[in-house]
């Protein structure tokens, strides 16, 4: 079995949810503490790579904090999800649906 970093799109889905939940619980410090985690994502997930990676290839231990990491937030969350994701997928759906006024 194979897979690769590019697949790790789908943790967009919990990431949305959850960067929705805090920039809802707190509006003035709910999109810093959004942006910091994405910024140490970011650099984590870089950093992990360039330290393991052998000659053209990444290292296998690169595919696991995300998945793992996110594993272990959906479980000690999960009763967060059941009350909130309705709400949640409600609201982005408003946003992303086209105007009815439009046309």
């Amino acid at each position: 079995m194979r897979t690769a970093t590019p697949h790790f799109v789908v943790f967009i889905i919990p990431l949305v949810f959850y960067f929705k939940v805090l920039t809802g619980a707190d509006r003035r410090r709910g999109p810093w503490v959004v942006l910091l985690i994405e910024a140490a994502l970011f650099v984590g997930m870089w950093a992990l790579f360039l330290t393991t990676v052998q000659e053209r290839f990444e290292h296998p231990i690169v595919y696991l904090p995300l998945p793992f990491g996110m594993l272990l937030l959906l479980l000690a969350t999960r009763k967060l999800w059941r009350e909130r994701a309705p709400q949640v997928v409600g609201q982005l759906a408003r946003v992303s649906a086209p105007s009815e006024r439009a046309g």
